[in-house]
């Protein structure tokens, strides 16, 4: 099964919480190998001349469901592949990630039988890397120290840690545990001061 969004010339939605808009153009496909929670499956994720706000965003996502761990929860693993963003000056940012998403409630819900509920109550525990180059030859490195909590309705990560790498160096970490979603905040560590980050 194959899935196209295709935003054509250009699409523009309002962010809640006064936080401006978003304009998207340009195509996203999904190509689904069978069931999203059949062992086995795969969904590859594919752009064409896809932007938001005028930034480009190129590369392939591969998410492959691995079926059940030892806690009997689907785990997927998600591969991003060739990642580039391109600024509306033409500055390129390259960046590539592996992550392990574990389905961890929710899964007995659905749409159909329990209507946007039965989305909302889906969360998922993230553990992994993201890394790459920005234009000026600085390289970074994301990964995670204490694995991320993701509620599908809420915007924000609720829980975990991130430690921040650039050129090989730890920069400092980001701390997600007091973070919910009334309170889009998280605190930055950064040698012996924390920075209060609100996220957006």
């Amino acid at each position: 099964m194959t899935l196209t969004v295709d935003f054509g010339t250009g699409c523009t939605a309002y962010n809640t919480g006064n936080l401006g808009t978003v304009t998207r153009k340009g195509i996203v496909q999904a190509v689904f190998s069978g069931r999203y929670d059949q062992t086995g499956t795969t969904v590859t994720i594919t752009t064409n001349n896809y932007y938001v706000n005028d930034y480009k965003l190129e590369g392939t996502t591969v998410i492959t469901n691995l079926g059940r761990n030892s806690s009997n929860n689907l785990e997927f693993s998600v591969e991003n592949n060739n990642g580039e963003i391109t600024s509306p000056g033409g500055d390129v940012t390259t960046w590539q990630s592996e992550r392990l998403h574990e389905w961890i409630a929710g899964e007995g819900t659905n749409f159909v039988s329990n209507g946007l509920n039965g989305i909302c109550d889906d969360v998922y525990l993230v553990s992994g890397y993201a890394e790459g180059e920005i234009s000026d030859g600085t390289t970074y490195r994301i990964q995670t120290e204490q694995d991320l909590r993701k509620e599908i309705c809420c915007r924000w990560v609720t829980d975990g840690v991130l430690t921040y790498f650039v050129n090989g160096d730890e920069l400092g970490t980001l701390d997600y545990t007091q973070t919910t979603c009334s309170n889009p905040s998280a605190n930055f560590n950064y040698g012996n001061q924390t920075f209060v980050v609100v996220i957006q």
